[in-house]
């Protein structure tokens, strides 16, 4: 198959591409394109909303496939630098002119280059493959931003669309990653705030994902089509292992990425809880809001499976005295300072036989106190941390009382989790979701509830 790489509109002899002499005998002409933006996410406050990587676009990348006897393979690719928003409304390429299959990838990441590369499949971008959501970001030395591909799928360009006096063939893209905003002031029921920072990490996302969002059922439960002019708002998506799970129930997790001892006490995967949503604006450049697609049919709405926001919170019970750093105990519904609970340790005098008899069962000594533990019925919360599980909702049960699209994380949405009360201690140890296979239902957890506010965000409070 015979290859055109070209670039133009380029700022400097780096952002040049070779061009290759192609042996196809079309004749060249102009192809007149629109680029539509994803639609705005809005952050509403005071002042001027710093640019949004989720539709920030400051290069594009043009990718031509051609039929071939090996399917549809790379065959022509251009780029453009954008540096105002109207170059996007009026763009005009110059190739040779045939039937095309045409994938537009705007700010690629190095991943997206390589996969968009001379001769690269179509299914290269079609087909779910190992990614991490780090490869749709550009790197952060040359400016942040999400890369972003066609929305529904490949587009098809006729040759016909080379004519003089066709209007611009429109290519709307939608960004490859979601984000996930935590924030809220919670009401603490039975407790106060101590002086750890509150934070959270996303889990349970799916190690597959595929470049272009394989077309899902939308909210009516009909199946999205190329070019039905669906609202985003009510799209979902499939996934690498719809197909399987929704035939039985899963019988383990694989093909999920979970959270380890070992990932939650690396500190820079963890992202601080605002106070508003507001509060994120000058913050859209970190790289751990954003996360990939992952979606679930209803038969694995498990513990194990489905996303979920893990929440790192100082919940300090009422009547319990701490100094900063200290952590706390709970045995049996009583609560201890850890500086009480060592000198039990210490003196050997215990309030219960209960506690003396665990405390030795479980072999806890003054060294055990550097972590949170779990043992015999002991819980130590480590600086006064709790943990606690919120699985994300994209429908929610008042858009979806069929349970499809429930849960689950689609490209392009913003996930807003307002923390609005907490009415008792978590778990003292981050949890473990590895083969979980509890089903999920609203007992699962206190109050939490869904709503669409905007076409690309979505809402949901926690009262934990």
């Amino acid at each position: 198959m015979s290859i055109v790489v070209l670039a133009f509109a380029c700022k400097s002899r780096e952002d040049a591409i070779e061009p290759r002499t192609s042996q196809h005998n079309a004749t060249e002409a102009t192809l007149r394109l629109s680029i539509g933006r994803p639609n705005e996410v809005v952050l509403r406050g005071e002042g001027q909303a710093k640019k949004d990587p989720l539709t920030m676009i400051k290069r594009l990348r043009f990718v031509f496939y051609r039929q071939g006897g090996k399917g549809y393979q790379v065959a022509v690719i251009k780029e453009q630098n954008i540096e105002e928003d109207s170059q996007l409304e009026n763009l005009k390429l110059v190739l040779p002119q045939d039937d095309y299959k045409l994938v537009v990838v705007a700010n690629p990441s190095a991943r997206l280059i390589e996969l968009t590369a001379p001769d690269m499949p179509l299914d290269s971008v079609v087909q779910a493959r190992p990614m991490k959501s780090s490869q749709f970001r550009v790197a952060r030395d040359v400016y942040e931003g999400v890369s972003m591909l066609n929305e529904q799928g490949a587009l098809s360009i006729p040759s016909g669309a080379f004519s003089e006096g066709h209007l611009p063939t429109r290519v709307t893209l939608e960004a490859s990653l979601a984000r996930v905003l935590v924030y809220g002031n919670p009401q603490l029921n039975g407790g106060r705030k101590g002086n750890a920072p509150a934070r959270y990490v996303v889990s349970n996302l799916l190690n597959e994902v595929a470049p272009l969002r394989p077309l899902g059922k939308l909210l009516s439960g009909q199946d999205e089509l190329v070019g039905d002019q669906s609202l985003k708002s009510n799209r979902y998506a499939a996934s690498s292992v719809w197909a399987q799970w929704q035939e039985s129930k899963p019988q383990n997790t694989r093909g999920v990425g979970h959270f380890t001892p070992e990932l939650y006490a690396m500190d820079e995967l963890w992202t601080s809880v605002a106070m508003t949503p507001e509060a994120y604006k000058s913050r859209l450049g970190e790289g751990n809001l954003y996360v990939k697609e992952s979606v679930i049919p209803p038969t694995a709405y498990l513990r194990g499976t489905v996303p979920c926001v893990v929440l790192a919170y100082p919940y300090i019970p009422r009547g319990v005295t701490l100094t900063d750093g200290e952590g706390w105990v709970a045995f049996r519904g009583v609560y201890y300072s850890e500086k009480s609970f060592k000198s039990f340790i210490t003196s050997q005098q215990y309030p219960t036989d209960a506690l003396k008899e665990a405390v030795n069962k479980a072999s806890i000594g003054l060294d055990a106190f550097n972590q949170s533990f779990d043992k015999e019925g002991i819980r130590f919360y480590h600086q006064g941390i709790s943990y606690y599980t919120i699985y994300i909702k994209h429908f929610g049960h008042s858009e979806s009382p069929k349970a499809h699209g429930l849960y689950g994380v689609v490209r392009g949405n913003e996930y807003r989790v307002k923390l609005v009360s907490i009415s008792e201690p978590g778990l003292p140890v981050p949890p473990v979701f590895t083969d979980n296979l509890d089903e999920i239902s609203e007992s699962s957890f206190t109050g939490i509830s869904t709503g669409t506010t905007a076409v690309v965000e979505r809402d949901q409070s926690a009262q934990l």
